[in-house]
């Protein structure tokens, strides 16, 4: 069995913002919480002018991949590359980051449900639909927002999303 390669690392802004990406297994972006924790970055970056960033972000990096998968930190990261792309004079500043080598995108699935597993996270056990129902729901709500209601019994056009998530499921 090989020993598991994993360490610590800092990383500027700029890197982790152009050699990362999310991998499908993640949950849904919560953009309400990227615009919590993207304030409070801000707010403390114009305050004390430095970027201040609870927690680490974890990583999987995959031999011969240019970017690293995201595994823990995904709604710090996207606050971070809002945060970037309004400031980019914040780009040399440093970020703490686990690092985890794998050997196949399996295996960093395996350390995300690791990582997670004590959080309130929906984890991929081989069924698609809490990954896939979440994302339909997020395209309609973005595309038809004046027509997603909760209503049982509307009026006129409407598209109840908790409804149509368990259609899709049964």
């Amino acid at each position: 069995m090989n020993k598991k390669t994993f360490s610590f690392q800092e990383y500027t802004i700029e890197y982790l913002v152009k050699n990362t990406h999310i991998a499908p297994f993640q949950r849904l972006k919560d953009t309400e919480h990227v615009d919590i924790i993207y304030k409070g970055i801000l707010d403390y970056y114009i305050l004390y002018g430095e970027i201040f960033l609870p927690n680490l972000i974890s990583l999987a990096k995959k031999k011969d991949e240019p970017k690293m998968i995201v595994l823990d930190g995904q709604h710090r990261l996207s606050s971070l590359s809002k945060l970037f792309k309004e400031h980019p004079e914040i780009s040399d500043f440093k970020i703490r980051a686990d690092v985890y080598e794998v050997q196949t995108y399996e295996e960093a699935l395996d350390i995300y449900n690791i990582i997670n597993s004590s959080k309130k996270v929906e984890l991929y056990t081989g069924n698609i639909a809490p990954i896939v129902i979440p994302r339909i729901q997020t395209y309609f709500k973005e595309r038809f927002k004046s027509y997603c209601k909760t209503s049982d019994r509307p009026n006129g056009l409407n598209i109840n999303l908790d409804h149509m998530g368990k259609r899709i499921q049964a």
